[in-house]
């Protein structure tokens, strides 16, 4: 605290005008039990968290912007500069950085009606709940450059990201034995098994396969029965092209047995025997034909290599099966940058949260060194299984044990002090951070959708141009008992609150009104059928309206 007041103090910052009490009241805010490096800066990074909708746009002028891309609720930003005033719009603008893609743009910060799109927030860390990799870059064989202990906490830097695809799978019907299912089209590791095909026909009628062109020196190969597959082969400048008013033949082979020859796509007389295969895939390899989407379905039938496959929609991933993401991170640890690792079912690596578990007894002590041998270790006290801890820093490493140890404050009793996440390198874990809708977890923001800030102005516009037509009341009689309710009512020519739900009697106030001064009602008595103050208001139904006076 002596050395934070001591930088903050210095001359070159008498412009800011700080007194030591403000510095002091600053750092207690910020580290309220301690203050280490890494923690002072993930205190200084202006990071928001987007809590409406809104777009990451290229430049700063909103009119003039290109969309860099939609931002999602929740998604994490980081300020690269100072907000500014758009004085035209009213609306605080943000350059900025978005930690899942790295997308650099500016976004509103604040609308002219008062509107917050993004909030501020804590930077995002995460930690590993088992043993992971260290590497330079997000592919698979990059350089390693060191082995990440369990429970060890990283600054996120950019991600996730999608690091191997998915199984990718299409629906749809096999051409031969016309077996219907979902056909596996590519793996998680991106082998191909099958490939779309603009090359691929269709027999709409039985039709000879020969193997020469012409037709009166030709062999003929095999019969091509109707719904059978042909894969168009490359046509050679040296053979045969059709003359005109002939039969078009070319070249395929047939997608079930392999075997090439001559085939008549068009008759002379305009039948059509072949018809372009349009979303057709040709298996590559021994492809297997599942009965749905999700990763335990049933396989149906193996479909073999050169087999046609009719699809009827856009491959999809299949549900269920592992996803891998990887994330640029930095070590709290050492300061070291690179990519992590996790995969959907075994979830190397996970969001981390100042509000930790404990998992089996471990001690509350005093300082952060937990080697008795180097220094007297002061217990506080025992924490018990279940406990709640709220962490006032990342977990540290213990020089003189080797071991990974937090500061904390228990949520039971408010005791500030040290506790081990493992009792030893490699050990099960004492403490853990609770994971988001567990028990006892921090509350989480919540996400309001609203109308981005351009389209809010244009909506503000738009209600300003439009003016209610009211009509004017006459003068107020004077003397006349209930004149002032009389004159709001027929203001605007609209019906009174009286008639709106149908009913056709005067409001209250109006009988006496009348009564008390008919030979003062002049005009008044033509909003009316007749002189009587207690007849119909005129179009008594729905759509009536007051006369004008």
């Amino acid at each position: 605290e002596e050395q934070f007041c001591e930088y903050f103090t210095k001359s070159k910052f008498e412009e800011l005008e700080l007194s030591a009490d403000q510095v002091r009241l600053a750092f207690r805010r910020i580290a309220p039990h301690g203050l280490r490096r890494h923690t002072f800066g993930a205190a200084l990074a202006d990071v928001r968290q987007v809590i409406r909708d809104i777009t990451l746009t290229s430049v700063f002028e909103i009119k003039a912007a290109k969309k860099v891309r939609k931002l999602a609720l929740g998604e994490m930003l980081e300020a690269t500069g100072p907000a500014k005033e758009d004085s035209n719009l009213d609306l605080e603008r943000l350059p900025c950085k978005a930690i899942l893609d790295g997308a650099e743009g500016w976004v509103t910060v604040k609308s002219k009606a008062g509107t917050n799109y993004v909030n501020q927030a804590e930077r995002p860390f995460l930690w590993c709940s088992t043993a992971c990799r260290l590497q330079k870059a997000p592919e698979e064989d990059s350089a390693v450059v060191r082995q990440m202990d369990i429970g060890e906490v990283m600054e996120l830097l950019e991600g996730p990201k999608e690091g191997r695809p998915a199984d990718m799978r299409v629906r749809g019907a096999a051409c031969q034995e016309d077996t219907a299912g979902w056909l596996h089209v590519k793996d998680s590791k991106g082998e191909v098994c099958a490939e779309l095909s603009d090359k691929l026909y269709k027999c709409v009628e039985p039709i000879a396969m020969t193997e020469e062109f012409d037709f009166a020196k030709c062999t003929m190969v095999r019969r091509i029965e109707a719904g059978e597959a042909l894969e168009l082969l490359p046509q050679d400048e040296k053979e045969a092209q059709p003359k005109d008013g002939a039969a078009e033949r070319r070249r395929f082979k047939a997608c079930l047995d392999g075997k090439e020859g001559w085939v008549t796509m068009n008759g002379n007389r305009g039948k059509i025997y072949l018809k372009p295969a349009e979303k057709h895939y040709v298996c590559l390899k021994e492809t297997p034909l599942h009965s749905g989407l999700g990763a335990e379905s049933a396989v149906v039938r193996v479909l073999m290599v050169g087999e046609a496959f009719a699809a009827l929609e856009d491959p999809r991933k299949v549900s269920g099966g592992e996803q891998i993401n990887v994330y640029k991170v930095r070590t709290i640890k050492d300061n070291k940058e690179g990519w992590v690792t996790s995969s959907s079912t075994e979830l190397q690596v996970k969001p981390w949260s100042r509000r930790y578990k404990v998992l089996k007894p471990v001690p509350l002590t005093g300082g952060l060194l937990a080697n008795e041998a180097a220094e007297v270790v002061e217990v506080l006290r025992l924490l018990e299984t279940d406990e709640l801890l709220d962490i006032a820093e990342h977990p540290t490493p213990d020089s003189s044990s080797g071991l990974l140890r937090l500061r904390c404050m228990a949520v039971r009793d408010k005791m500030v002090g040290w506790a081990s996440v493992r009792d030893s390198v490699g050990g099960e874990l004492n403490v853990r951070p609770v994971a988001a809708g567990e028990t006892g977890a921090l509350a989480e923001t919540q996400f309001t959708p609203v109308p981005e800030p351009e389209q809010e102005e244009k909506k503000e516009d738009k209600k300003e141009e439009k003016k209610p037509h009211t009509v004017k009341p006459p003068a107020k009689a004077a003397g006349a008992a209930g004149a002032t309710s009389a004159t709001s009512a027929v203001a605007g020519n609209k019906r009174p609150a009286a008639f709106q739900d149908g009913q056709h009697r005067p409001p209250a106030g109006y009988r006496q009104f009348f009564n008390a001064g008919q030979s003062r009602m002049g005009a008044h008595q033509q909003g009316f059928d007749g002189g009587h103050a207690a007849k119909r208001w005129k179009g008594s139904g729905k759509g009536g309206a007051w006369a004008q006076w």
